[in-house]
């Protein structure tokens, strides 16, 4: 049997009970729920069917939750996405309606203090670029530096920009006093960057009984700087690896994951490392070679964790995917015994 641990996001592939309970099997430890997606209806469903699931198992699985995080989002497309051509310009509104090809609003309009003409700015977790060409108190027009689809709620990364944000919006504030009254194990908190936004986290749980563990996602230049505060101050730590290859260069990726599960282990902390791990599975029914690489390395750096996320939660074959991770682990984890 492994040691290492699984994490899996649900969502529309897996959010039913015999492919959570078949996940199980194969080796889930802790599900995950992502309060970035869906609604406080559709989140209050997922933790009641991780309950339920969990009376019918030999092995409960832990739950996760995971919180939006001060962050910048945009709106909604007619359509549900648009495609935007390089040098178009394309506007980001403080006026909340539905986007179409000229424009979309955005989810939080403090960034139109902050930002000034020419800054770039990313989107689609780095995949598309942007440059701002004018901006007022109403709406911010940038100029489209690569070709690229943007859906949805997709978030926005203002590199070296101040946003303005409080650590904890009065959505999180909503979404974790609900998950700690259905019930969950684990609070994944997303871009924490210093010990001031664990102070606040800690006073919003301190004013409910609860017996939650605060896992300190590292995404971002500044959390870094300040890992060993973190770390202290956290009941674990997450590599999440998608913000963090944005928002530092991504050549430093490696590096980074290494620094932060050495200090984690320093201080005798858990570790999460996340993001791409299957990712290709999503679709293939088969791992690349440098997936399976990247998890061996997860074993040799002693992770605690591993965590699926659009894997789990939206690939064709959820409960296949954990059987092949599961699978990886315990190869990995031979050797390693020796």
């Amino acid at each position: 049997m492994k040691t290492t641990k699984i994490i899996a996001t649900l969502g529309p592939s897996s959010a039913n009970e015999q492919e959570m309970i078949q996940m199980i099997q194969n080796g889930v430890n802790i599900f995950r729920v992502n309060f970035s997606h869906g609604t406080k209806e559709d989140h209050a469903s997922l933790l009641h069917l991780i309950h339920h699931v969990n009376t019918l198992v030999d092995t409960p699985a832990s739950i996760l939750i995971d919180t939006r995080g001060p962050e910048i989002r945009i709106g909604t497309f007619e359509n549900g996405s648009v495609m935007l051509k390089k040098d178009q310009t394309f506007t980001f509104y403080k006026e909340q309606k539905i986007g179409n090809q000229n424009g979309v609003s955005l989810s939080q309009s403090t960034i139109l203090n902050h930002i000034t003409v020419g800054k770039e700015f990313l989107a689609n977790d780095g995949m598309m670029r942007f440059e701002v060409q004018s901006v007022d108190h109403e709406k911010m027009v940038a100029k489209v530096l690569t070709d690229g689809k943007l859906s949805n709620r997709k978030n926005l990364t203002f590199l070296k920009v101040p946003m303005g944000l409080p650590y904890i919006s009065q959505e999180d504030k909503e979404d974790i006093l609900q998950a700690i009254s259905i019930g969950c194990d684990m609070i994944a908190c997303s871009f924490m960057s210093n010990l001031q936004d664990i102070i606040a986290i800690k006073q919003l749980l301190n004013t409910i009984p609860n017996h939650l563990k605060i896992i300190a996602k590292i995404e971002g230049e500044e959390a870094i700087t300040n890992l060993d505060d973190i770390i202290t101050h956290t009941d674990g730590v997450m590599v999440a690896r998608g913000d963090l290859g944005v928002e530092m260069p991504y050549q430093q990726l490696p590096i980074l994951q290494d620094k932060i599960v050495s200090a984690a282990k320093k201080h005798q902390k858990p570790c999460i490392i996340a993001t791409e791990m299957l990712e290709s599975m999503i679709v293939a029914l088969r791992p690349t070679r440098a997936e399976i690489t990247d998890i061996y390395q997860a074993v040799k750096q002693q992770a605690y964790a591993v965590m699926l996320s659009a894997e789990s939660a939206m690939g064709k074959h959820p409960s296949y995917t954990i059987q092949v991770l599961s699978s990886i682990l315990e190869e990995a984890e031979k050797y390693y015994a020796h």
